[in-house]
């Protein structure tokens, strides 16, 4: 016995149904003719979901992608090593220096504990600054630009921090990759010299005896710059790269 339902389907007993010919079509119109009688179909879903739970939805959403940007993809990216890379020596050790000290236009009392008189700080973290070329002392009344911080800092990165490393570690500085030299001279600058804890390591040439030495100095002072400390260990371990290579590296 043949029989048909409402879909068009035609069928036999126990067969398996058969599309008559046109009947999609003529479902498919249909199904557009009720579509076209809705006064707004995408209103008219909209309403018909619980606001509450559209909002929940967009919120979630939002988070995700929110968390997706800052998530780190290495942990040189989660420590901030990966934007300090790239350049010769000088321009890594600026950018680190820059990005831990961080920038004042007005002086700041840095003295130890337990000392009776000032040590007056300015710029990135220095006791100088410059003004039409020459070099003057930080006082409470002193006022620097970055543009003056900036240039105090190249003078210290070269003149002041360089020959202390070289004393400390000799020739060993030849022989270290850029990124490495940034490191230890975000150090030096810390430290106001190389920690005898890592010069054993410097002088291997050894990146991973080096970066492993940093981050045994992340306990220091109880652990105040314990951050800086896992930032300059990483850094270590990039290898020298121009920003370009980064930029492509990242967009793979």
């Amino acid at each position: 016995m043949v029989e048909r339902n409402r879909s068009g389907f035609k069928y036999r007993g126990n067969t398996q149904p058969k599309y008559e010919r046109g009947s999609i079509l003529k479902t498919a119109n249909r199904t557009k003719a009720f579509v076209d009688t809705l006064p707004n179909t995408m209103s008219t879903f909209n309403n018909a979901v619980d606001t509450d739970m559209r909002n929940s939805i967009f919120d979630i959403m939002e988070k995700l992608q929110k968390e997706e940007q800052v998530t780190p993809v290495t942990r040189a990216d989660g420590f901030g090593a990966t934007d300090m890379a790239g350049g010769d020596w000088v321009n890594v050790s600026t950018k680190a220096l820059m990005k831990f000290e961080g920038f004042r236009s007005e002086p700041y009392d840095d003295r130890k504990k337990g000392a009776n008189k000032p040590v007056w700080r300015i710029g990135y973290g220095s006791d100088k600054y410059m003004e039409r070329g020459k070099i003057f002392t930080v006082d409470q009344d002193t006022r620097v630009t970055e543009v003056q911080a900036k240039q105090d800092l190249d003078r210290r990165i070269k003149t002041d921090f360089l020959p202390i490393i070289k004393n400390n570690i000799g020739d060993s500085w030849d022989g270290l990759s850029n990124n490495t030299k940034g490191a230890i001279m975000s150090i030096t600058y810390n430290y106001g010299r190389v920690p005898n804890r890592i010069k054993d390591a410097i002088n291997t040439g050894d990146t991973n005896k080096i970066s492993t030495a940093i981050r045994s100095l992340a306990t220091d002072d109880e652990g105040i710059n314990r951050d800086r400390r896992l930032a300059e260990a990483e850094l270590v371990m990039l290898p020298d790269f121009n920003s370009d290579s980064l930029m492509k590296r990242r967009n793979k």
